[in-house]
């Protein structure tokens, strides 16, 4: 599983603390999770993936499918060390 490598420690150990929580709090959780990876490379997939390990569907997070688009951005680094925001497909 791709996404498994991703997670280090400290992530599974937060996720072990996640799958504790209430189901309310799970979806506020992950909704946080998406919000903060709005311009990293964490997509749908992934959220599929937090979804599954703490026994939820995608849709009970995301009853309006339009929060999922926001993801579709990511921030490169530019020549100048900045960064600029760029569409991914």
């Amino acid at each position: 599983d791709k996404n498994a490598n991703k997670l280090n420690i400290d992530d599974n150990i937060k996720l072990e603390r996640v799958k504790k929580l209430s189901k309310k709090e799970k979806i506020k959780f992950l909704k946080e999770v998406w919000k903060d990876g709005i311009y990293d490379d964490f997509d749908v997939e992934d959220m599929k993936y937090l979804c599954n390990k703490l026994n939820l569907e995608i849709d009970e997070v995301f009853e309006n499918k339009g929060d999922l688009i926001k993801l579709n951005l990511r921030k490169e680094q530019v020549e100048s060390c900045n960064y600029q925001l760029v569409l991914v497909f």
